[in-house]
């Protein structure tokens, strides 16, 4: 009676056990060997099936009788032995390694009788001869290595798992870093949400990632769409109780009734985007049935996610906050000082909006022109220390009073230098008097030396005051108001920048401007086909300037 090899149904992991023993069988005795379950005792499917498939009873008989405590030789007859070995991979053998050996040398004819009468089908010259004390200790030197062979192989699947771990942390910390590094106040909470998803979906593999917004119920979808926008919106609403207290992870939508409704959803995690006081979203990443399940460590890399996200949407509100108040402040400032003045009602704005416009027609950049537009508010500001007595006279002003009235630019420069978040403006506030020749104040700055910023306001400055009443005189005419221009290009005012003015003229309305049309600077249509009166500016934009720093 003779049994035959089992067929081959062995994981991935007995495979690489298997071709071990395989291995150091070759190296130590170079013989077949045959492998038994040690409880059984029946024959498995071995590294080398070919070796044999018919097995006879005496090699069967043999694994049955063999001791799973230690190397043992069994001598079967006077040619013919064989080596039994216990192995496993663990504390207790698994395992019966079999080897066939020889007890003494053989020749071809006699290994071929042997065969034949043991019926034991072996390849040509296969039995190698060893002497029976001498092969049990190369059997327990074998089993030796056998375990040395192992604890390496575990040592180096560690060192793979431990090796996948780290990239896996790596990419984990820079997707971490990159976001950290974008979640400024100055990026909208929409351009994050999308960087978001773009770098999650290469990390996390789940085919559908979506952030949901809570206020808007808007719906960013990267990957797949597993589910449409109104289905995403229908699983928060059923599902976003639960999550409010933290990451749901859910692998088996199946079990619950409500899935039928998102039939094409296996897997899902869910994450609140909130701080303490507000809900501002979701984070969501899904998967079908078939894909490997969602865990702990991509329900973590989405809470982190999640909270970046909530901050970076806490401090754009809070930004946002600031930044209207500081502009509320500074419009409030040129009002008032504006408001001394009755005959200037409005002055600054009016020279604000007119040298912005300027700034655009010499393709300064949006933020040069929003730099301007803000010194064009504030450039007036020194009037503040200015006596009303010496502001408001009707008529012409007497030497010392010019003189102090000269003082305003310095007196601005000095009120405003202390808040750091204008000094970008100061330039334009010091010197929107000097003149193109070097005959201005306060510094006598002449040409190139005088600040851009300042050489426009001074020319919309001079614009404004020409074309408005003042207490001593009407407003002029446009004609009049070109003529002076001309006659003081390069003297007074930097030629280019008067050419971009009167270059402008017909979107401003030039003639008699009081303090009860004071608000009514621009008269006509503007390039972009909306006149520039009615065109507001963007307080945005403006804010861009106003770096509030954190420290």
């Amino acid at each position: 009676m003779s049994s035959t090899v089992a067929t081959d149904h062995r994981t991935d992991r007995d495979r690489e056990f298997h071709d071990l023993l395989a291995t150091v069988f070759d190296r130590f005795f170079d013989c077949p060997f045959f492998l038994f379950d040690a409880l059984t005792r029946d024959s498995v499917a071995g590294a080398r099936p070919e070796a044999a498939i018919q097995l006879p009873d005496w090699l069967v008989n043999a694994a049955r009788v063999a001791d799973l405590e230690r190397v043992a030789v069994q001598v079967i007859c006077g040619e013919l032995q064989v080596l039994t070995i216990p192995v496993g991979r663990g504390n207790r053998p698994e395992l019966l390694a079999l080897g066939v050996l020889a007890t003494r040398p053989l020749t071809a004819a006699e290994q071929q009788d042997v065969s034949r009468r043991w019926r034991i089908n072996l390849p040509a010259d296969s039995l190698s001869y060893c002497q029976p004390r001498l092969l049990q200790r190369l059997g327990r030197e074998a089993l030796a290595t056998i375990a040395d062979q192992q604890k390496l192989h575990s040592r180096e699947n560690e060192l793979r798992q431990l090796a996948s771990q780290l990239t896996r942390n790596y990419e984990e910390i820079t997707l971490l870093h990159q976001l950290t590094r974008e979640a400024q106040v100055s990026h909208g909470v929409r351009t994050l949400q999308e960087l978001t998803l773009s770098l999650l979906s290469e990390l996390l593999g789940a085919p559908q990632l979506v952030y949901l917004d809570a206020e808007s119920g808007a719906v960013l979808v990267q990957g797949r769409q597993l589910l449409v926008a109104s289905q995403c919106q229908d699983l928060v609403r059923v599902v976003g109780e639960r999550a409010r207290r933290g990451a749901l992870v859910e692998n088996h939508l199946a079990r619950h009734a409500w899935s039928r409704d998102f039939a094409a959803v296996g897997r899902l995690i869910v994450v609140p985007v909130a701080d303490r006081n507000e809900q501002f979203g979701w984070l969501i990443a899904l998967a079908t049935a078939d894909q490997p399940e969602l865990g702990s460590v991509e329900a973590s890399l989405m809470t982190a996610v999640a909270a970046i996200l909530a901050t970076h949407h806490t401090n754009v509100k809070l930004y946002g906050n600031i930044k209207d108040l500081f502009l509320g402040v500074v419009r409030a400032l040129s009002s008032a000082i504006d408001a001394k003045d009755p005959y200037t009602c409005g002055h600054s704005e009016r020279v604000a909006r007119i040298a912005r416009r300027i700034g655009q027609a010499l393709e300064l950049s949006d933020d040069e022109c929003n730099r301007i537009y803000l010194s064009g508010l504030l450039h007036d500001v020194g009037k503040i220390g200015i006596r009303d007595a010496v502001l408001l006279k009707p008529g012409r002003l007497e030497p010392d009073e010019w003189a102090h009235i000269q003082e305003h630019p310095r007196i601005g420069y000095e009120i405003l230098s202390g808040v750091r978040q204008l000094r970008a403006v100061l330039a334009g506030v010091r010197s929107h008097h000097e003149n193109f020749d070097g005959t201005g104040y306060p510094d006598r700055l002449g040409g190139e030396q005088i600040p851009l910023m300042a050489r426009i306001l001074a020319v919309a400055d001079s614009y404004d005051a020409m074309s408005s009443d003042r207490p001593y005189r009407k407003g002029l005419d446009e004609q009049q108001v070109e003529c002076i221009f001309h006659e003081g290009m390069d003297k007074q005012w930097d030629r280019r920048v008067v050419q971009k003015l009167l270059a402008l003229r017909h979107e401003f309305k030039v003639g008699s401007k009081s303090n009860s049309g004071a608000k009514a600077v621009p008269a006509s249509s503007t390039g972009n086909g909306s006149t520039a009166q009615s065109q507001p500016i963007d307080l945005s934009k403006v804010s861009k300037l106003i770096s509030f720093s954190t420290r």
